[in-house]
């Protein structure tokens, strides 16, 4: 129950028809252009990112570099698909890995706590026995 499998998991959910438009613009020529490469890097990057977890298909996305006028707008449309087995499936996964995240910190403390009175007890006998 590890990353591969909760991975799977999460391909499982679409993000299909999206389309996606942002219009950026700088008064400044020079400076609406730095803009319009930094916001298309940025968009792109972050698809890929998105498309590594989960599947999506794109149906549009573009940037619009607008000159002479100081504007950021966007546009994003989307529908995510998800089947209700997936989201009982990932639930699952989540809580198995919780347990045995929580469990074993337990067993820990209770063998911590063991060995502690063990130790205790030790020390106690020896006082009473040089006594």
């Amino acid at each position: 129950m590890g990353w591969k499998y909760f991975k799977k998991l999460l391909k499982a959910i679409r993000f299909t028809d999206t389309r996606i438009v942002l219009d950026v613009g700088k008064e400044d020529a020079y400076e609406a252009a730095m803009l319009y490469g930094k916001v298309q890097a940025g968009l792109f990057n972050t698809i890929a990112i998105l498309a590594g977890v989960f599947t999506v298909k794109l149906k549009k996305a573009d940037v619009n570099c607008i000159f002479d006028e100081k504007k950021f707008g966007y546009d994003v449309h989307t529908l995510v698909r998800v089947r209700p087995s997936t989201l009982i499936a990932i639930g699952f996964c989540t809580g198995v890995n919780f347990l045995k995240i929580y469990l074993s910190g337990r067993r820990k403390k209770k063998r911590a706590a063991k060995r502690r009175s063990k130790e205790l007890a030790a020390n106690k006998n020896e006082v009473k026995a040089t006594n």
